[in-house]
C-alpha cells in the first residue's frame, strides 16, 4: 500500500486524483467541497460531494486492488478519466496513512478504510479493508458477527469516529 503512495511526487497531484472521482460520468457530482479540519490531534483533509454514491460492493472494488469498472462511454458530456482502478489508493495513500470513505446511494450507505496504519499495526501480509453497510432506515447488512466486530473496531481505532 505504502508503495503505492508513491506513484504521486507531488500531493497536488494525489488530492486531483480524488476530485477526479467526483467528475466521472458515473457518479455526476456538481458540487466538491473539501475542508481541512482538526480532529483527534490531527489534521483531516475531507473531500466531500453530491454524486450518486457507491453501493457496499462498488466501494470494495474502489478501496480493493485489480478492480475497474471504468469505460470510455460518454455519459452527460462526461468521460471516465481513470482506467486502472489505481486513482483513489494512490492518491489517498500519498496524503495520509488512512482514508476513510463514507457513501451513501439510493438504497444503503457505506463506510470504508483503507488504512496503513491499520495494516502494519496487524502484521498483515494482504490488504484488509474494513467495510461495512447499512440500508438507509439504519439496518447493518453485514451478516457475519465477527467481520462486524472486528470493522468497527478498526474503524474506530484508526478513524476519526469513536463508534457506529
Amino acid at each position: 500500500l505504502h508503495s503505492n503512495s508513491t506513484s504521486h511526487r507531488w500531493v497536488f497531484g494525489a488530492i486531483a486524483e480524488l476530485l477526479d472521482n467526483a467528475m466521472d460520468p458515473d457518479v455526476l457530482a456538481s458540487q466538491v467541497m473539501i475542508d481541512l479540519q482538526f480532529m483527534k490531534n490531527q489534521e483531516n483533509l475531507i473531500i466531500m460531494d453530491n454524486g450518486f454514491g457507491m453501493t457496499a460492493e462498488k466501494l470494495h472494488r474502489m478501496l480493493g486492488f485489480g478492480h475497474s469498472e471504468k469505460s470510455s462511454k460518454v455519459i452527460d458530456g462526461r468521460i471516465a478519466i481513470g482506467r486502472y482502478g489505481n486513482g483513489f489508493k494512490s492518491g489517498s495513500m500519498r496524503i495520509g496513512k488512512d482514508a476513510l470513505v463514507l457513501t451513501k446511494c439510493k438504497d444503503s450507505q457505506s463506510v470504508g478504510l483503507l488504512s496503513q496504519s491499520f495494516l502494519n499495526d496487524i502484521g498483515a501480509e494482504d490488504v484488509f479493508i474494513p467495510l461495512l453497510s447499512w440500508d438507509l432506515d439504519g439496518t447493518l447488512r453485514n451478516q457475519d458477527e465477527l467481520e462486524v466486530k472486528e470493522g468497527l473496531a478498526a474503524i474506530s481505532k484508526y478513524s476519526i469516529f469513536d463508534s457506529e
